[in-house]
């Protein structure tokens, strides 16, 4: 699950909450690509205008072992952990509706 995080706070630098290691078995098989709408989905994607947003990284690790790295970007640290919590929770809930349809195939 998230275990590791780190934020910064500063009123010029934006904060970030970051983890190397989502991990859960549920998410084994969904590719990188799958990344990309499922931010874009639950409104949590990297923005470059406004400098807000999540960025997955370690992404050839989401197939084969259910592993990916993300870092959420946001103006606070109160903004940006509830962005990360908002991007686990997401990864959870998608790693889960793809089990639950394996299942009943």
């Amino acid at each position: 699950m998230c275990d590791v995080a780190a934020a910064a706070d500063d009123h010029l630098l934006p904060s970030y909450h970051a983890t190397d290691n989502l991990k859960d078995a549920s998410l084994v098989g969904l590719l990188p690509a799958d990344l990309s709408d499922i931010a874009q989905v639950a409104g949590i994607a990297f923005d470059h205008e406004t400098g807000k947003g999540v960025v997955f990284h370690l992404m050839g690790t989401l197939s084969p072992f259910g592993k990916v790295g993300l870092t959420a970007i946001a103006d606070s640290i109160a903004e940006a952990d509830a962005l990360y919590e908002k991007a686990c929770k997401t990864m959870m809930e998608v790693g889960a509706s793809e089990a639950q349809s394996a299942h009943s195939l």
